[in-house]
């Protein structure tokens, strides 16, 4: 596919096409028809390969400043040899990397993917009416993570610069309004997929969904899965903060036959496919893999996720985490103050394994799985939502979780690791310290155990909505370091929508909670 250039001025999507464009894309996504013109569908797979889309975890800055340098050490996802007093601290790349990303690279694709197909004919925006379907699951995926890491954040007024009526400085809407509306986004997704039958053989726009949609292949159902499954997640997210909302949407989805993520052979994966993978050290500069290679000293097994499974014997533990010379498992404490005189080296503690990302060129983008899903059925069912059964859909989520991280280090043909036994993962769910107990407590504390350094971004949300698990105080000379619970909003915001920035002034702090995470 050739690549649409874009150019942004301020915060608003004004960009122009060029008339030229550069073959700068992999191969595998080239556009058969080595077409110049800008189209619904190569709008599409661009939106989903550019780093605000939330699909994958990249180098720069999500891979290297978000996640090891920040929200891992925050939420304890990875120990790091050399934690001190500035920990909590934020550094520009993280304020800005992902904001910029979400709002001069993804969203502006989506946008025009509107603006191209209104210039069609009746029967062509019908054909193309699924691409919009499936750029509002896009959008929601991409807006919530947004909105999870900053809060309020313009939105309603925004990506207006090429419609008749452009908005150069648009308000920023609280992240109530921005949640509800993604919510009713993806339920209306989903309702206009479940009512769309693709004719691939006279249709075009149908033919080339396949191959144009890099995230499920066309495959309509998966995505009805995916609006319904991110529904959910959003639903429970706001749970404490809107009860009432939260029951009813989970009721509806839950009450009903929407289908779901609820195997792993659903689960929503940005599959690296191709020679090279999409995780490879090399070829653009490396996604996550070569954050873990240039910060080694970030990539320790956290002692808190360690200790936890030791006691109940985990097997996700070996997929996890190396051992140490001594064959144990020994993570890296998280407080400045434990490390004081400690010799952190990959002999005496352990590594997370470098064959489930480092070395993994395979590595998809995770972007929601079915041990997820299950975990927040039970939540739903304790909480008295739905009726059900919370312990089989608990330990569902346990059995799914095993496996899921078992297929993961096993994608690349190049290394092997056996599954475990069978007879090991039913004690693991039925005899340890992982066996149910009927606490929420309990059913967050495995979520954040399967999201990992895999899913950091949905491990700071959900630790920061549930306070689970509890989180050992890092402390610095016997003094309690403040917990980072927001990203500051980037210095361009503060500077090109200077007035619409005053109404959210005083919210702009590290400390401030956004909407959902409640005392």
């Amino acid at each position: 596919m050739k690549n649409i250039y874009i150019k942004i001025f301020m915060l608003a999507p004004i960009f122009l096409m060029l008339g030229s464009c550069e073959e700068s894309l992999d191969d595998l996504f080239l556009n058969p028809d080595k077409s110049t013109a800008t189209k619904v569908e190569y709008l599409m797979t661009d939106a989903m390969l550019n780093g605000g889309s939330g699909l994958r975890i990249g180098y720069n800055p999500s891979g290297y400043y978000l996640i090891l340098q920040h929200i891992g050490p925050w939420t304890q996802l990875n120990g790091v040899d050399g934690n001190d007093a500035q920990m909590m601290d934020l550094t520009s790349n993280a304020i800005g990397g992902l904001w910029g990303q979400y709002y001069t690279g993804f969203m502006p694709r989506l946008k025009e993917m509107e603006l191209v197909s209104a210039t069609l004919s009746e029967q062509e925006q019908a054909n193309y009416a699924v691409y919009l379907s499936i750029a509002k699951v896009l959008r929601a995926h991409g807006t919530a993570r947004i909105a999870d890491l900053y809060g309020d954040m313009p939105y309603s007024e925004a990506f207006t610069a090429r419609t008749s009526e452009p908005n150069l400085f648009p308000k920023f809407d609280d992240q109530e309004s921005v949640y509800k509306s993604i919510i009713a986004d993806l339920k209306e997704a989903s309702e206009e997929l479940a009512a769309t039958t693709l004719d691939p053989g006279n249709i075009r726009a149908h033919e080339v969904l396949s191959s144009q949609d890099i995230l499920l292949a066309g495959d309509l159902l998966k995505w009805q899965k995916f609006a319904n499954s991110l529904r959910l997640r959003l639903a429970m997210r706001i749970s404490e903060v809107d009860n009432a909302f939260a029951q009813s949407v989970v009721q509806e989805i839950l009450g009903g036959s929407a289908p779901l993520v609820e195997t792993n052979d659903d689960n929503i994966l940005q599959e690296a496919i191709g020679p090279d993978g999409l995780n490879s050290l090399g070829g653009g500069g490396g996604k996550f893999a070569r954050a873990f290679e240039d910060r080694a000293d970030r990539t320790y097994a956290p002692k808190l996720m360690v200790d936890l499974m030791n006691a109940a014997n985990d097997p996700r533990r070996a997929a996890h985490f190396q051992t140490t010379t001594a064959d144990t498992y020994v993570g890296v404490p998280s407080s400045p103050d434990d490390q004081a005189g400690l010799d952190i080296n990959s002999d005496d503690f352990s590594l997370i394994n470098e064959e489930l990302i480092r070395n993994n060129e395979y590595l998809p983008g995770i972007v929601l799985t079915a041990s997820e899903v299950r975990f927040l059925k039970a939540e739903a069912i304790i909480k008295g939502y739905v009726a059900g059964d919370a312990e089989a859909e608990y330990n569902a989520g346990l059995r799914e979780s095993v496996d899921f991280y078992y297929d993961l280090i096993n994608l690349d043909p190049d290394f092997t690791m056996n599954y475990p036994d069978p007879a090991d993962v039913d004690d693991f769910i039925n005899n340890s310290t992982a066996k149910f107990d009927g606490t929420l407590a309990q059913i967050y504390t495995q979520k954040w155990m399967h999201f990992g350094i895999n899913q950091p971004n949905e491990a700071y949300a959900e630790q920061r909505r549930t306070d689970f698990p509890a989180l050992p105080d890092d402390m610095t000379g016997g003094s309690v370091l403040v917990r980072t619970t927001r990203i500051l909003y980037p210095s361009t915001e503060i500077l090109n929508n200077a007035e619409s920035y005053e109404a959210v002034r005083s919210k702009d702090t590290s400390v401030t909670r956004v909407w959902w995470d409640t005392e």
